[in-house]
């Protein structure tokens, strides 16, 4: 992120680095980043530690989500389409992790029962059938059932730990993917 705004000052813009969108929402994208990145936890007065870090999970996806909801934009894709994107950092591999510690498929379970929209249904559907999907309608589920619905640091009996461990691995797997697609727009341009 440093790099592009060294870029940046030299001239070059986010459409000269291949992004779709003018610099304005790269740097939109770079501070959502920032923030997904840095997040360490929030703080429940009056709350268990056990469900506060559960609650602190939550956050971390809804923060994580939202910035590669804008680098999808940037990179003019959207999230139906982003398999290609993703397939070079083992996506597989991360589902095969969630799927040991949401035991049962309680937690995804109790989303798949709660989102309102098609796309949501068929992916949910299929992580549960264990067939190929893609992995980010498991972070952008919890987000929208979060922000907008009824998901708890308990949700469906699910331990606020094993939702720790979920966000975990969806967020440093996204993280992951934007730092380095970022990098490599960044580094084109020098």
């Amino acid at each position: 992120m440093e790099k592009f705004r060294r870029l940046n000052k030299a001239g070059k813009t986010g459409l000269d680095l291949g992004f779709v969108l003018p610099n304005d929402d790269t740097f939109r994208f770079c501070q959502r980043y920032r923030v997904a990145k840095s997040f360490e936890s929030v703080v429940l007065s009056g709350y268990s530690a056990a469900t506060s870090a559960g609650y602190s999970a939550l956050f971390q996806i809804l923060l994580t989500w939202s910035a590669f909801e804008r680098f999808l934009k940037i990179s003019g894709r959207t999230q139906n389409r982003c398999g290609p994107l993703l397939a070079p950092y083992d996506p597989e591999d991360r589902v095969e992790s969630i799927r040991a510690i949401d035991v049962g498929g309680n937690f995804y379970l109790f989303l798949a029962g709660q989102v309102d929209n098609k796309a949501h249904h068929e992916q949910l559907a299929k992580y549960l059938r264990e067939e190929p999907f893609n992995i980010t309608y498991l972070a952008s589920a919890v987000r929208h059932i979060f922000a907008h619905g009824s998901l708890t640091a308990h949700a469906n009996h699910t331990k606020p730990a094993r939702i720790k461990q979920i966000s975990k691995i969806l967020c440093d797997f996204l993280l992951k993917v934007m730092d380095a697609e970022f990098t490599k727009h960044v580094d084109k341009a020098t």
